[in-house]
């Protein structure tokens, strides 16, 4: 097995600089008390693998305002995602923003995947979601900007409010490139 496996908070900082690798949680990682590092920006993109071996991120929050490609992952580039569970995450962002920024693959044999993931969200007194993804254009509750040559199947999302203050806006995602043939959504 050639995956890095993250077993720690200080693991997983260490694997968002390394974006191209391969990487299985090993345990659940609680981020109440410790800043996210996100995975893969428009500078460094994720085309590694993200094996979330049914294991927990929880209470992630990320704050950028007016910046651009922003989620648990930023921006997916032929990159893998799948079996993740994700708890009570708040992202703020401008545009491409949702649990997965951007992401897209370069042609039919090097797509995206992302696959088996699952977002379960508290609701807090007043009735609402804790969870809040909000951003300005293209954003979603899985993916902002869905580009071509991706594969999204077996998709989980429940109790999340979705806010864009321009256009493109959806629960799965915010806005999906017109190449729809190379698009193959299951649930």
């Amino acid at each position: 097995d050639d995956n890095y496996l993250i077993k720690s908070y200080k693991d997983f900082k260490e694997a968002s600089s390394k974006p191209n690798n391969k990487y299985k949680l090993e345990t659940d990682l609680d981020f109440s008390s410790n800043k996210y590092y996100m995975l893969g920006s428009s500078y460094n993109t994720f085309s590694g693998t993200l094996n979330g071996n049914d294991k927990l991120i929880s209470n992630v929050e990320i704050n950028g305002n007016k910046v651009d490609y922003l989620g648990m992952i930023g921006y997916v580039n032929c990159g893998t995602i799948y079996g993740l569970n994700v708890k009570n995450i708040e992202i703020n962002g401008y545009d491409n923003v949702g649990m997965f920024g951007y992401a897209k693959g370069t042609n039919a044999t090097n797509r995206a995947n992302i696959y088996a993931v699952r977002m379960v969200n508290e609701i807090n007194s007043e009735g609402n979601p804790k969870v809040s993804i909000t951003g300005n254009t293209s954003v979603g509750g899985l993916v902002g900007y869905t580009g071509p040559y991706i594969t999204i199947k077996e998709i989980e999302l429940d109790n999340i409010k979705i806010h864009g203050s321009s256009s493109s806006v959806g629960g799965l995602t915010g806005y999906l490139e017109n190449d729809t043939t190379s698009i193959k959504v299951n649930n």
